[in-house]
């Protein structure tokens, strides 16, 4: 409300820059203006500045995980095939708000092909009310799963949670915060009934071994 901006943080960020290809895109095939079939790896960014090739992203949009596609052939460092959690920080060497924002842009893509254009829009969209300043991937999957219980009572949250698991973002997929540069992945399901667990151990000195008295255990995710 003030101006200040709420995508200050890498993860963020990251994903500012997928918001605005993911709504671009969308807007093209949505109203015709570019074709998307059931092919892989159609959906190039910027293909008229890059003449066809790959050189405003790594790939197109429309890479699934594991795609065989010549279309969807990653980086060296991230492999190739469409993109996951796993791989933040990893897609050009290092954090890097374009490369990674490529994660939650193809994570975006599948979702809009799972529970369709106008729901994914609205889903989108809301999630960003809903969400706190400087989120992480995972705080936005969480006001994504949010808005879906406003809006819809909650009759998308096995679809959305099976399009996260499956790139990396599942139930205990983790990150401290949205400036966690090596969040970790995960591509499970929220487990079912109600689980309770608890930790117990004695955090030690490197170099003596010896236990350290006040130290905080942090859980992110």
């Amino acid at each position: 409300a003030l101006g200040n901006s709420t995508l200050g943080n890498i993860q963020a960020g990251a994903m500012g820059e997928a918001w605005s290809d993911w709504y671009a895109m969308d807007f093209l095939v949505r109203d015709g203006f570019i074709t998307d079939t059931a092919a892989d790896g159609e959906l190039r960014i910027g293909a008229y500045v890059g003449r066809n090739q790959d050189l405003i992203r790594t790939q197109p949009m429309d890479c699934p995980v594991g795609s065989t596609s010549p279309a969807c052939h990653g980086t060296t460092g991230a492999g190739p095939g469409g993109y996951t959690y796993g791989d933040f920080g990893k897609i050009i060497g290092g954090p890097e708000v374009h490369a990674d924002g490529e994660i939650w842009g193809e994570t975006l893509w599948d979702l809009r092909k799972a529970i369709g254009v106008g729901t994914s829009e609205g889903l989108v969209t809301r999630a960003m009310e809903l969400a706190p300043s400087n989120p992480s991937y995972l705080d936005m999957r969480n006001s994504i799963l949010q808005a879906d219980l406003v809006d819809f009572g909650g009759s998308h949250r096995t679809t959305i949670w099976q399009v996260f698991a499956h790139r990396g973002m599942g139930y205990f997929a983790s990150a401290v915060d949205g400036d966690d540069l090596q969040p970790v992945e995960d591509f499970s399901m929220p487990p079912t009934g109600k689980p309770k667990g608890s930790l117990n151990g004695t955090v030690t000195d490197q170099d003596t071994s010896r236990p350290i008295e006040g130290v905080i255990v942090q859980f992110g995710g």
